[in-house]
């Protein structure tokens, strides 16, 4: 990781507030109070996939202008693999892997965010069991629709 190039990368690109409080990190947020913690380790990072940050866009037009926008900045940035955009898990998104390995989904959530699994009791398995994944999709309300 090159701190300076990090730096760059997310207030550039991402449009991250940050603020360097020593020579190996740094905090950055972007329009909230939630802040990301960017430690220089000096051992390389290979985050999953799944294991992904994420940043809500307004719109599905803001994630496809953003998609655009990372596909054109992708060579000078050092950006390692953006994926197709698309409707998925209630969203559309797309995830991109970093110059520092890092995987972030950016995309346009339904009204509330993730909220709503919490709003709507049947959506928590807990204690439950013996659920295939046909079971599940048939039990599973289907989330809300992106205005």
């Amino acid at each position: 990781m090159n701190m300076q190039e990090t730096r760059r990368f997310y207030e550039e690109v991402f449009g991250f507030e940050i603020v360097q409080h020593n020579t190996v990190s740094m905090m950055v947020r972007l329009g909230g109070q939630h802040c990301y913690a960017v430690v220089e380790t000096g051992k390389p990072t290979n985050m999953p996939l799944l294991n992904h940050n994420g940043l809500d866009l307004g719109s599905v037009e803001e994630v496809e202008k953003a998609h655009e926008l990372l596909s054109s900045v992708a060579s000078e940035y050092g950006i390692r693999k953006i994926t197709p955009a698309q409707f998925q898990h209630g969203n559309f998104g797309f995830y991109v892997c970093d110059l520092d390995g890092n995987w972030w989904e950016l995309l346009a959530n339904p009204p509330g965010g993730y909220s709503y699994v919490f709003d709507e009791p049947e959506r928590d398995l807990t204690g439950r069991e013996g659920f295939d994944e046909v079971a599940l999709r048939s039990f599973m309300p289907a989330p809300p629709r992106l205005s």
